[in-house]
């Protein structure tokens, strides 16, 4: 956050941390508002200094992939923070990760509902959280350019076939970008996930994920049973050994009730089509006839899974 500027946050739980002391002048009353000694953001900038390590390495072998890391936890754990810090890191060390949204839940540079992926080569919004793609208008940011599958449901457990269709279908384009582009193979990928995952009924999509995105660093969130869980499933492979790394919980991450989930997604829908304050939209109408549409549902066997790129959504 630069000195001296005004950002302007709205329906947003976050926390802002400093190296060396600041002073934040706040205009309105937040509904909660504490300062904290206690953090884990040197562990967190360790982690960023070995993936950069790894990086070194594999910008001096002609074969090596950069760092492949996944991050796991519970709800509200701090997972997709700790990725936009360690995406902000590699893009300041002038790295272009490839980082990959697998949460339905939250929506990167698209609608919630979506899987995601995309190359990170310039900063990222304070006030947008990623920033922005080109559906979203102008920017003073260079916009993303994201690859999105739409999934349709809240939790990976809803559809597993569709969903390891579609975490299947991301991980072949992304391995196909970081074969073709030396630096985004150097840089390697983030990827984000769903807190679902981490419960015992998820460890199958944790291992999916895992194999098709050849993941070699395992990140473990604020769970120190998912962690002893991951330790022996991925530690004893001498074959293609996986790094599983445990980190603290951030005392920033608050739970998020079901009713603000809500409210942030629809938000998130109703700007994507309309706008929001600094940059409106106009969307258009155009009248068909219902015998021109086809109308798909979401759900568990209701289409194959190839179905799902090309099916066309109305929303009522």
């Amino acid at each position: 956050m630069p000195v001296g500027h005004k950002f302007i946050f709205t329906s947003m739980k976050a926390a802002v941390y400093t190296w060396t002391g600041c002073t934040i002048e706040v205009s309105g009353t937040p509904s909660v508002e504490y300062t904290s000694d206690e953090t884990p953001m040197n562990d967190y900038a360790n982690t960023h200094f070995a993936l950069e390590k790894h990086r070194g390495a594999a910008a001096e072998s002609p074969v090596m992939q950069g760092p492949r890391v996944m991050i796991i936890g519970p709800h509200d754990a701090g997972k997709t923070s700790l990725l936009k810090m360690l995406t902000g890191y590699a893009v300041r060390q002038e790295r272009t990760p490839v980082v990959v949204n697998l949460d339905p839940r939250e929506g990167m540079l698209s609608l919630p509902g979506t899987l995601t992926a995309t190359s990170f080569s310039t900063i990222m919004d304070v006030e947008e959280g990623f920033g922005t793609s080109p559906t979203s208008g102008p920017s003073p940011v260079p916009a993303k350019l994201p690859l999105v599958y739409y999934y349709g449901l809240e939790s990976p457990h809803g559809n597993e076939r569709l969903y390891k269709s579609l975490t299947s279908r991301l991980a072949l384009a992304v391995s196909s970008r970081l074969s073709e582009n030396h630096v985004n193979r150097i840089s390697g990928c983030i990827i984000d996930t769903s807190g679902y995952i981490a419960q015992a009924s998820g460890y199958e999509l944790v291992q999916h994920i895992v194999a098709e995105f050849q993941v070699d660093t395992l990140l473990v969130l604020g769970s120190e049973r998912l962690y002893s869980d991951m330790c022996r499933r991925f530690q004893d492979r001498p074959r293609n050994p996986i790094a599983v790394v445990k980190l603290q919980k951030s005392g920033g991450c608050v739970d998020r009730e079901e009713s603000f989930m809500r409210q942030a997604r629809e938000t998130a829908i109703r700007e994507y089509f309309f706008g929001e304050p600094k940059r409106t939209l106009s969307p258009y109408t155009m009248t068909v006839g219902l015998d021109d549409v086809k109308v798909w549902r979401v759900g568990t066997g209701m289409f194959p899974p190839s179905a799902a790129a090309h099916t066309f959504l109305v929303n009522s």
